[in-house]
């Protein structure tokens, strides 16, 4: 059985420098090769300091990671003195955070603003603007960073666009013409805002993502594109774009029930390590507690059978030849779910991400180009 620290030594070897990096070097994304492809590292992928953008279809499963994202900064050390706000624009994130996320995310969890009668969110691009500026300036006076979560941007109206829409309603119920750009002003304000948010984000060494719905694209070359403008790609370090893959179902009396979805994420942008990759991660809808979300164990295992590393075969027990797969680094034999139910019970999660990391960076350099780099 290969120990976790030789484990970490040989990719340290193999890498020729410290890999993994420092916890409070990044945030997990909740998914192993999703971390993987953009930071080269298995336990993070989101630099403190940075803006990011999330983009996909409907029913991609965008909301449950961008409150992933929360969750696992509830359960880092390195982000224990940071704020987590949510700015549900859309009011549909109807989750119980604590079943589907911790208590530890849901205790933590806050809005941009409470008013006498509750919870209050972003309305306008420029309230957005201000909501974050209010929390870079109580940074100022308390030292407290933040993670700033927006779904989504597609929810946001503006000042101009809302009195424009009011002038338009006036015209045409009195048969007269009104002036106006209406849906203009959105790409304008976040052009010129987001260059002032992304100095505050590095200044304070804050986090925030933008969600934004995807769109039928104009060409071949451009399938799918989404509104505001193209600072939201210009000022983002990464782009994530989502889709649904096969949808995951059940037997139970001769029926399929579906269960979940697998979720198709391409890299579209990374500053950190400037590759396009895609990942495919399960999302459930239900676990045996109660919640819910994203199988990263699964995915791990699926990723390791994928490349040939883990080899499904079969084995005679007893008397009957039984299909499994054969986890080396475990010296264990057994289905998936087995294996998940293994490395759950036995605290073995973190070793699974590194045999991740390992084959991951066996690919990677199975496909560099054999070239001299000209400046090392």
């Amino acid at each position: 059985m290969v120990k976790t620290a030789t484990l970490e030594k040989q990719i340290n070897r193999k890498r020729k420098k410290k890999v993994p990096p420092k916890p409070c070097d990044y945030l997990s994304t909740g998914s192993t090769e999703l971390n993987l492809g953009c930071s080269g590292s298995p336990f993070g992928a989101l630099l403190k300091g940075k803006y990011y953008g999330w983009v996909g279809d409907s029913q991609s499963g965008k909301t449950i990671w961008v409150l992933t994202l929360l969750a696992e900064a509830a359960n880092n050390p390195s982000f224990n003195n940071y704020r987590l706000i949510f700015d549900d624009v859309e009011g549909g994130a109807l989750f119980d955070m604590s079943k589907f996320f911790g208590k530890k995310m849901a205790s933590r969890l806050e809005p941009p603003r409470t008013g006498k009668k509750g919870p209050l969110y972003s309305e306008t691009v420029e309230e957005l603007y201000y909501n974050i500026d209010d929390c870079y300036q109580r940074w100022q006076e308390d030292g407290k960073p933040f993670i700033y979560i927006v779904d989504s941007i597609d929810a946001l109206t503006t000042l101009d666009d809302e009195a424009t829409f009011q002038k338009r309603k006036k015209a045409t119920r009195s048969n007269t013409e009104a002036k106006g750009s209406y849906g203009a002003a959105k790409p304008k304000l976040n052009s010129m805002y987001l260059r002032k948010m992304t100095a505050q984000l590095r200044k304070s060494g804050s986090i925030v993502v933008f969600i934004s719905q995807s769109r039928d694209g104009f060409s071949m070359f451009e399938p799918k594109t989404r509104s505001g403008g193209k600072a939201l790609k210009f000022y983002a370090t990464m782009e994530f774009w989502t889709r649904r893959g096969k949808v995951i179902k059940a037997k139970y009396l001769g029926n399929e029930i579906p269960i979940g979805v697998n979720v198709i994420i391409q890299i579209k942008k990374n500053r950190v390590k400037g590759k396009d990759r895609t990942v495919t991660v399960p999302i459930f809808e239900q676990f045996k507690d109660g919640g819910g979300g994203v199988d990263d164990i699964g995915a791990c295992i699926e990723y390791l059978v994928k490349w040939r590393h883990w080899k499904k075969v079969k084995r005679k027990v007893g008397n009957k030849k039984v299909s499994g797969i054969v986890a080396t680094e475990f010296d264990f034999f057994g289905t998936k779910d087995q294996i998940i139910r293994m490395v759950e019970f036995d605290k073995k999660y973190r070793k699974l991400q590194l045999i991740v990391s390992k084959v991951w960076h066996e690919v990677e350099d199975a496909v560099a180009v054999s070239r001299q780099s000209r400046y090392a």
